[in-house]
């Protein structure tokens, strides 16, 4: 894998680690509304979790890995 392909991976990853925060806030700022945020609080959640997901699938490869465990 070249420096700029792990340059490119890693600003994806940044990106999407940035996005997922702003999600889980926006989750937690619904949550504090009560009941009447909560379709807000379904909906982002879910966002949050993808996020989580694309973040730790990716964090092998964004640090140059270039085996990834066969645990997950």
């Amino acid at each position: 894998m070249s420096t700029g392909e792990i340059a490119a991976r890693r600003a994806r990853l940044a990106f999407m680690t940035l996005v997922t925060a702003a999600m889980l806030a926006l989750t937690f700022e619904q949550a504090l509304r009560g009941p009447a945020g909560l379709g807000a609080v379904a909906v982002y959640a879910l966002t949050v979790g993808f996020g989580l997901e694309f973040v730790r699938a990716e964090w092998p490869a964004a640090r140059g890995d270039r085996a990834r465990s066969s645990r997950y």
